[in-house]
């Protein structure tokens, strides 16, 4: 690994001088920053100006420049968005210490803009793409593909980055095979002689094969990029069900007024605000225990990566478009929960949810459970749902059924003063009880997921039903606790 390299999964301190990103880069403070995987990013300056600080003894900055060094050597830091809100008085200097969202190991400036965002993520998104047994070949094969073009000017391509070393001479490729056949070997090595001899010096042993996927815009803001990655993040994350954390993160930052001639910078940038969020699972599933994988997306004549790409742009939407606002939250939410046991706001919400759902894909005015039901609900759904409802009709109208109890439900929590003049006892039954309420909740916000699903152009009912299995398993799964008398 590079020294200079910074990752999000190590610990760094570095000590040195801190300044306001002022025109003079003037730098007045001494203090230390600091980054963990749990803590964050986190500040420390002393300084003797009072005055600098609010009445509430915090000191607030969009910006804030420093010049650091460690065992490595000296750095250049920006951080962004710092607020340092514990002070104390030691002596003559006040120290104050605090949190920042964001650093970058160079300067930036106003006039510095971004062309270009870098990421790699943990093992996770690789188990999504590809097995891990073809992992190298398959970074090398993606890599070799054309980018893609969003309608709203978003390039995403995927790409490999390795350390290198020389192989000079045919004999030394007994430093890169083995083999329990010498014979092999020397075979292999008396065809390359000529090889080497004519590319001498450029032929290179690859060492750490990284996969990076970069987004480029000609939109140059910073917070936009970041946007952007984040709805990444955010997408492969609801596909898998997981959190994806960045390892690594690069931009190409340009600046012709502050760089001089090399007007260009690569710059690591670590994030301080992924310090809540923990994976799921202390070990990745393997590409096909996942429910949804790349596979879904590269099946019989289609191209895995153009449909990846467009189930993203969909994504995109689902993201920004104010329309599409109610139903993103509602899949952010859903997948924290964990243990909201019979949360009645949520599960009322689920029908609002999905009513805008049909309205936006379906042009539905009406945006009915049954409706919902019918479209979108595996039969394997409907048997378990139904089993709820001891009652349930042998008719063949079972998502009329479905839905008009899973609404009297709704209606019970929402007007629960109509519940016996309605008739609704067993309805309000169901709601009262907390552990089969959370149930029915998992499972119609299992059949949103599934719609979700279906909207990004995800074909395989196979995959569908695996997800959504697999989601009411982990998030609504609870039973009672009973204690011995």
């Amino acid at each position: 690994m590079d020294d200079k390299e910074l990752r999000h999964d190590r610990k760094y301190v570095w000590y040195g001088a801190f300044g306001f990103a002022g025109a003079e880069d003037d730098l007045p403070f001494s203090g230390l920053v600091s980054y963990s995987p749990a803590e964050g990013i986190h500040v420390k300056i002393l300084t003797e100006d009072t005055s600098l600080l609010d009445e509430g003894g915090t000191l607030v900055r969009g910006k804030m420049h420093a010049l650091v060094s460690d065992e490595h050597g000296f750095r250049h830091l920006t951080l962004l968005n710092v607020f340092l809100g514990s002070s104390r008085t030691n002596f003559r200097a006040t120290e104050v210490e605090g949190t920042a969202e964001l650093l970058l190991d160079t300067w930036i400036y106003k006039s510095t803009s971004v062309r270009k965002i870098q990421a790699e993520y943990c093992r996770a998104f690789e188990d999504f793409m590809f097995w891990r047994s073809s992992r190298d070949s398959c970074i090398l094969a993606f890599s070799g593909r054309e980018g893609f073009s969003t309608q709203n000017g978003w390039r995403v391509s995927f790409s490999d980055n390795s350390i290198a070393t020389v192989v000079s001479k045919a004999n030394d490729l007994g430093t890169v095979f083995w083999t329990r056949t010498p014979e092999a070997l020397t075979e292999l090595k008396k065809a390359t002689v000529k090889v080497f001899e004519e590319y001498s010096g450029q032929i290179l042993r690859r060492k750490n094969l990284r996969f990076y996927i970069s987004f480029e815009h000609d939109d140059k803001s910073f917070a936009k990029y970041l946007s952007k990655l984040g709805q990444w993040e955010s997408f492969v994350g609801f596909l898998i069900d997981d959190i994806l954390n960045p390892q690594s993160i690069y931009i190409l930052v340009e600046d012709e007024k502050n760089f001089g001639e090399r007007s260009q910078k690569k710059a690591n940038v670590i994030l301080g605000y992924r310090k809540n969020e923990k994976r799921k699972r202390v070990e990745p599933y393997h590409h096909h225990r996942l429910p949804i994988n790349f596979t879904v997306f590269d099946e019989g004549e289609k191209d895995g990566l153009l449909e990846l790409y467009k189930a993203f742009e969909r994504w995109i939407s689902i993201c920004e478009l104010s329309d599409w606002k109610p139903i993103y939250r509602s899949v952010k939410r859903s997948f924290q929960f964990a243990e909201y046991f019979g949360d009645t706001p949520q599960f009322a919400s689920n029908f609002s949810d999905i009513s805008a759902f049909l309205s936006l894909t379906d042009g539905s005015g009406k945006g009915l459970p049954e409706e919902m039901i019918a479209k979108y609900a595996p039969e394997d759904w409907k048997k378990s749902v139904r089993k709820l409802f001891p009652y349930a009709k042998n008719d063949k109208d079972i998502d009329k059924f479905l839905g008009e109890e899973l609404k009297s439900i709704r209606n019970s929590i929402e007007h629960p003063a109509d519940d016996e003049r309605r008739g609704r006892s067993f309805h309000r039954a169901l709601r009262d009880d907390e552990f089969k309420l959370h149930l029915l909740n998992a499972y119609v916000t299992g059949l949103l997921m599934y719609g979700v699903l279906s909207y990004l152009g995800i074909d395989s009912d196979i995959a569908k039903k695996k997800f959504v299995n697999n989601f009411i398993e982990a998030h609504g799964d609870f039973r009672p606790i009973e204690f011995d008398e």
